[in-house]
């Protein structure tokens, strides 16, 4: 593994190329780089992964909020925690009546 190794230019276009369609650990092992280092170096080119929120997600997350944690809510959408949060938060916003989430730990 290329730990501490100077990026190339064309690690740096296979990431731009790939990381939106290739999953992270595919990308990792053909480069010889870590998952995280290829997700940060992902960050540093500021290329993301770009889901949309549907309509279903949105009535789902609406649904199971305040009765299951964020953890499960993002694993069922196959989300991050982050994302979740921060949809619930874009959710309310535009007015939508939503539960707030409950944390680890916590029980309904």
């Amino acid at each position: 593994m290329k730990v501490g190794q100077k990026w190339s230019s064309v690690e740096d276009e296979v990431i731009r190329r790939s990381y939106e369609s290739v999953p992270t650990k595919k990308i990792a092992v053909a480069l010889g780089r870590s998952v995280a280092g290829v997700r940060n170096r992902a960050s540093m080119l500021g290329v993301k992964r770009e889901r949309p929120w549907t309509a279903d997600d949105d009535r789902a997350l609406t649904r199971m909020s305040g009765i299951f944690t964020d953890d499960v809510i993002a694993a069922f959408l196959k989300r991050t925690n982050g994302a979740v949060v921060a949809r619930r938060r874009h959710l309310k916003a535009l007015g939508t009546a939503i539960r707030p989430g409950l944390r680890r730990g916590s029980h309904g």
